[in-house]
């Protein structure tokens, strides 16, 4: 895939974990990320919507690997392809939908 993608990603787990990991801000280099900002600040759940040229699918499973105790959930629309996405990450495992439009 080539091309623009908008993201959203939402990460739920305990908030001792899910303060750890905003204070990283290493995942937003490793992920691509461009146009970062903070939608969510919850305890319990943490959002943010980025671009990206492909959807980070990598990075999640890299990622969820790292953070066992946190579930991400990544919302990504690729226009220039029509494409749209949802994924689930928990443990370097993916669940994947996408389709076409």
């Amino acid at each position: 895939m080539n091309g623009y993608c908008q993201n959203r990603l939402t990460i739920v787990g305990p908030a001792k974990e899910l303060k750890r990991f905003y204070r990283d801000e290493q995942w937003m280099a490793a992920a691509g990320a461009r146009h970062i900002e903070l939608l969510e600040h919850s305890p319990g759940r943490h959002a943010w919507q980025f671009d990206t040229d492909t959807p980070p699918l990598s990075f999640l499973r890299s990622t969820s690997r790292q953070w066992p105790s946190l579930a991400l959930l990544l919302d990504y629309d690729c226009e220039d392809e029509r494409l749209k996405g949802l994924v689930k990450a928990r443990n370097g495992r993916l669940r994947h939908y996408r389709v076409s439009y």
